[in-house]
């Protein structure tokens, strides 16, 4: 992942304690270059985190965008190319 855009996703859901989640991301955020992730709950510009384990994340992640079709994520990883090119 060193240097990496990491796509995540997820519907975010977790089950139980999301410690191990969260050293995960933070992991990974001090890898990559940027985390986005994709969920099919993220209908609208306004999405936000729910769940424990995505708030605990949202701290390590460019954007949470929408994951509901393959067009949808499509446009999302697009939309992040268009930024740093």
């Amino acid at each position: 992942a060193r240097g990496a855009l990491v796509v995540v996703l997820s519907d975010g859901l977790e089950r139980g304690d999301p410690t191990a989640m969260t050293h995960a991301v933070a992991r990974l955020d001090r890898l990559a270059w940027s985390i986005l992730w994709l969920t099919p709950l993220a209908v609208g510009q306004d999405y936000k985190p729910q769940t424990e384990a995505l708030r605990a994340v949202a701290s390590h992640v460019v954007r949470f965008g929408s994951g509901a079709s393959i067009a949808a994520m499509t446009g999302e990883v697009l939309s992040i190319a268009r930024r740093v090119a």
